[in-house]
This record gives structure tokens, sequence and C-alpha cells, in this order.
């Protein structure tokens, strides 16, 4: 499973894609499920391990830089756009990879 942000305006396959700002995220998008090596068959698995994946705590592991003490600071906020770090796909460069 791979995880990136996007800014607020709406998905198309020019849209930047970015890092994913928090905690569990390498830098190539893919999770880090810990011990868990997770595969996804079917549509109600990756609702379910979005769910899991967004209900773990963020802690240090492959945090970016600030980004633990971000979350503490954004709680009941809206995520400003700013903060994003962009990578080097657009959606569709992400589609063509998978």
């Amino acid at each position: 499973m791979m995880i990136f942000a996007k800014d607020s305006k709406p998905l198309s396959e020019e849209s930047q894609l970015y890092h994913y700002p928090f905690a569990h995220v390498y830098e190539n998008g893919k999770v880090c499920w810990g011990f868990r090596n997770e595969v996804i068959n079917t549509l109600a698995q990756l609702r379910i391990l979005t769910r899991v994946f967004l209900d773990t705590p963020n802690n240090h592991d492959l945090a970016r830089e600030g980004s633990v003490e971000r979350l503490v600071k954004l709680q009941r906020k809206e995520f400003e756009d700013n903060l994003l770090e962009p990578t080097i796909l657009t959606f569709e460069k992400l589609v063509d990879l998978i």
C-alpha cells in the first residue's frame, strides 16, 4: 500500500503528489506496517486498511521532520497546503507505476 498527500485542488491526471506529512510512510510512499505484511485483494480490505492506518497513533517511526509536533499543532484545524513537500510524481505518473 502506498500513501501520498494531495493539495485541496480537484484531482486530475496532472495533480502534484506530495509526501505524506506525518509518520509511518517511507520516502517512496510505501506504508510501514511494522510487523504486518499487508496484501490487498479486495476493495473492502482497502477500506479497512485505510481506517487501520489512519487510526494508528503517530510516533517518530519514519516521521518527516517536525511531523509529530505538526500533528499536535494541527489538531482540530484545517491542514495548510503550503506545509506539503512535493514528490517527483503526478497522479498520472503514479498510475503508470502501478
